[in-house]
């Protein structure tokens, strides 16, 4: 039992404020972080990009409120989306989901409620939705 109702639509109200979907090329070895501008001029070559070992997505929530992460990761796991929960000494905690498996399940469920972080999600699931033979043999 959940002590904090845990919904799609709650944990994209939580995932606009307090998440992240970062997209980090290897060919460039660097991490483009919630930076619109960056990502949208950075789209065509993404499309292009071959998935294997180029380019790869993660999803990250990060939360001082180490409770409500536990309920989010149980939630997460009773859904079968893989992820992890780190809790740092600082009392600071974080879910991170890093497989494209796992980021395009998690993107899907959320998309229809978001409102900040839609269109960087939007282009997450549409980039691995072009490579879905290559995303779900991870």
């Amino acid at each position: 039992m959940h002590l904090y109702p845990i919904t799609w639509q709650y944990l994209a109200g939580f995932f606009d404020g307090e998440g992240c979907i970062c997209i980090y090329d290897y060919e460039r070895n660097k991490t483009i972080k919630d930076k619109p501008n960056k990502v949208y001029k950075y789209q065509e070559k993404l499309v292009k990009i071959s998935l294997a070992q180029k380019i790869r997505f993660h999803v990250s929530m990060i939360q001082k409120e180490t409770k409500v992460l536990e309920e989010i990761h149980q939630f997460l796991n009773e859904q079968k989306i893989k992820n992890s929960l780190y809790i740092y000494k600082n009392g600071i905690g974080s879910i991170q989901i890093s497989s494209h498996k796992a980021v395009y399940l998690f993107l899907k469920q959320i998309y229809p409620y978001l409102h900040v972080k839609q269109k960087k999600a939007k282009l997450a699931i549409e980039f691995l939705e072009g490579k879905e033979k290559e995303v779900f043999s991870y």
